[in-house]
């Protein structure tokens, strides 16, 4: 992508448009989260330039709003200064067993969590422990459970006709949709 008229170009940052009109800032692999500081700060401040050069290109002023899914992108807070900031609190990722099982990658993790709730605009969270525990760190925390549509994953234990798309894999099989 280019950083705009009279600026060089920046070759780590794209910037696509998909078919249903979102714009997504692509990057080359930048070292966010594992690495000595000094390189992890390079490298927020290098997406922190193309953010900034991206949303000038398109216009944007200081009227864009960041979704936060991932604590520590809290970072990038900052680094620029967007209008809104949504914290989408969808679990304790501090205590899942990888981060769990690493001390002090846990603690910088409940470090970057507790200052992005304490800054956002808006703070999210999809179970009610979860939202307990963020309404006292940030009033401005609502609770909005995981929604499913409970007509169609109820049959999920009908036997149902095979695919043709899988028909041809042999067996056993493994398959993976989530995120």
């Amino acid at each position: 992508g280019t950083g705009g008229p009279g600026s060089p170009p920046l070759p780590l940052c794209g910037i696509t448009r998909t078919e249903q009109g979102v714009w997504v800032l692509s990057t080359l692999a930048l070292p966010l989260r594992r690495g000595p500081e000094a390189l992890l700060a390079v490298s927020w401040r290098i997406l922190a330039v193309g953010l900034g050069r991206v949303l000038a290109q398109m216009g944007f002023s200081s009227r864009w709003a960041f979704l936060v899914y991932y604590p520590e992108a809290e970072r990038l807070l900052r680094l620029t200064d967007p209008a809104v900031t949504l914290y989408d609190c969808v679990d304790d990722i501090a205590s899942q067993p990888h981060f769990a099982s690493r001390p002090r990658l846990a603690a910088g993790l409940r470090a970057a969590e507790a200052r992005l709730v304490a800054s956002a605009t808006c703070v999210t969270a999809t179970s009610r422990p979860l939202w307990e525990l963020r309404r006292r760190e940030n009033p401005r925390s609502y609770y909005v459970p995981n929604v499913g549509e409970y007509a169609h994953f109820s049959r999920a234990q009908e036997p149902l006709p095979e695919p043709d798309a899988v028909r041809g894999i042999p067996r056993p099989r493994l398959f993976f949709a989530g995120a």
